[in-house]
C-alpha cells in the first residue's frame, strides 16, 4: 500500500465516508496529510459526519472550502440534523464559487429565505433536490427560477406545486434531469414547455401521470435525447398513447406503474424500435406471452426485467422461457404476482442464465419453496427473494 502512487491512494480514499477518513488520519503523518486533500472533501454529506454540529461543520468548510456537492438531507429514520439553517447557509456561501449540487431532501428546516440566498449566491449551481420537503410550493419555484444555471431538479412528493409554477420554471430552460413523481399538479403546460425547451438536452424524466393524457405522451416523443423515463399512475393512458414511446431513439430505461392499458402490441412496437436495457411494468395486467416473445426477439441488450400484477395477467412459462433463453445479458428478474410462473421456468432457465444476479418471485404462488431453495443451492451467486419477499438461503 505504501508503494502506491499518491494519486492512487487518493482515489482509494475517495470511497470512504468522513468517519472512515478520520480513522485513517490517525495512522501516521503520511496518511493524515493524504486525508487532508481537498479532493476528498469536495462532496460533503452532513448526515454522514459523526457528532456533527455547527462548530464541526464551520471548521470543515473553513479548511475545505471547495465543496462541489452538499447533502443536508433528513435521514430515512426521520431524525433531524443537528445543524442549524444558519450553518447550512454559511457552508453554501463559503462554497458558492464551486457548489454545483445541493440535496435538501426532506429537510423542512431549510426555508424560503435560506433557499433564496443560496440560489442567488451559488451561480454555478446545476442540480438541486427538494424531494419530500413539505414546504415546497410555487413560491419556491419562483426562487429557483432566479437561477439560470439549474438544469437538474428533483421535486418528488412536493405536491403543492402547480402546473403554472413548474411550467414557468421550465420556460426558456434546457433541463437534463427532472423528477416530479407524486405531483398531481403536473399537467399539459409543464409537459409542453419541457418539450419546447429541453427536447435536445433532457436525459432523465420521472413523472406522475395522474393528470396527463395521451396527448402529453405524444409530446414526450419529442425528447429525442431521453434515456430514462419513469411514469407513475398511468391510469389515463391507452394503447394509442403508449405507441408514441417508440419514437424515443435513445431510450434505455422504461418504467410504467399502473399501466393497465399497456398491451402486448404496445410492448412489441416499442421494443422493436428502442433498444431497452431496463424494463419495469408494474400492475401491467394486459401483458402476456406475445409481448414477452417480442421482447426476447428484440431485447437482446436487456439487463433488468420487472413485470408485476396485482390483478393477474396471461404470462406463463412459455413467455418467460423465451426471455430467459434469448436475453443473455439479463442481470435482474422480478416476477412479482405472476401466477403463471411455475417450477419449469424458474428451475431450468434461471440456473442457465449466465449473468443473472437477482431474482424476485414475490407472489408467484405456483413456485414452491423447495424449488426456490434448490435454485439458491445450485446458484449461490444469485440473490433470491421468494414468494413472501423473504431472502432465501440454501439449505446447509
Amino acid at each position: 500500500m505504501e508503494s502506491l502512487p499518491i494519486e492512487v491512494k487518493i482515489s482509494i480514499l475517495s470511497y470512504l465516508t468522513p468517519a472512515d477518513l478520520s480513522q485513517v488520519a490517525l495512522l501516521n503523518s503520511h496518511w493524515y496529510s493524504l486525508t487532508c486533500d481537498q479532493e476528498l472533501w469536495c462532496k460533503l454529506d452532513v448526515s454522514s459526519i459523526p457528532n456533527v454540529s455547527d462548530e464541526v461543520l464551520n471548521r470543515m468548510i473553513t479548511r475545505f472550502p471547495r465543496v462541489t456537492h452538499l447533502t443536508a438531507a433528513v435521514l430515512s429514520s426521520g431524525d433531524p440534523l443537528n445543524v442549524s439553517e444558519e450553518c447550512i447557509t454559511n457552508v453554501c456561501l463559503s462554497a458558492a464559487p464551486s457548489l454545483r449540487y445541493i440535496n435538501f431532501k426532506g429537510n423542512s428546516e431549510i426555508d424560503d429565505d435560506v433557499l433564496s440566498i443560496v440560489v442567488s449566491w451559488c451561480t454555478n449551481l446545476r442540480h438541486i433536490d427538494l424531494s419530500m420537503k413539505i414546504n415546497v410550493d410555487d413560491r419556491i419555484m419562483e426562487i429557483l427560477n432566479q437561477s439560470s444555471s439549474i438544469n437538474s431538479l428533483s421535486l418528488s412528493r412536493c405536491d403543492a406545486i402547480t402546473d403554472m409554477g413548474l411550467g414557468t420554471f421550465l420556460e426558456d430552460r434546457s433541463m437534463r434531469h427532472l423528477n416530479t413523481a407524486g405531483i398531481l399538479g403536473v399537467k399539459h403546460q409543464s409537459i409542453l414547455n419541457l418539450t419546447l425547451y429541453s427536447s435536445k438536452t433532457l436525459v432523465k424524466l420521472i413523472l406522475d401521470g395522474g393528470n396527463l393524457t395521451n396527448r402529453d405522451l405524444e409530446l414526450l416523443s419529442e425528447l429525442k435525447k431521453l434515456q430514462y423515463l419513469e411514469i407513475e399512475y398511468c391510469d389515463e393512458f391507452t394503447e394509442e398513447g403508449y405507441r408514441s414511446l417508440r419514437l424515443l431513439p435513445d431510450l434505455l430505461h422504461l418504467k410504467l406503474s399502473r399501466a393497465f392499458e399497456f398491451t402486448d402490441s404496445s410492448l412489441s412496437e416499442i421494443v422493436e424500435s428502442v433498444k431497452l436495457r431496463s424494463l419495469s411494468l408494474v400492475d401491467a395486467s394486459c401483458i402476456g406471452n406475445k409481448g414477452l416473445a417480442a421482447l426476447s426477439q428484440f431485447g437482446v441488450n436487456l439487463q433488468k426485467l420487472e413485470v408485476s400484477s396485482s390483478y393477474g395477467n396471461t404470462i406463463t412459462d412459455v413467455g418467460l422461457c423465451c426471455v430467459l433463453a434469448r436475453c443473455q445479458h439479463l442481470r435482474e428478474l422480478l416476477l412479482r404476482g405472476i401466477r403463471g410462473a411455475s417450477n419449469f421456468v424458474v428451475l431450468i432457465p434461471v440456473c442457465a442464465s449466465p449473468h443473472l444476479k437477482y431474482v424476485n418471485l414475490g407472489g408467484c404462488q405456483n413456485i414452491p419453496d423447495a424449488t426456490i431453495k434448490t435454485i439458491a443451492r445450485l446458484c449461490p451467486h444469485i440473490t433470491i427473494h421468494g414468494r413472501f419477499a423473504v431472502l432465501v438461503k440454501p439449505d446447509s
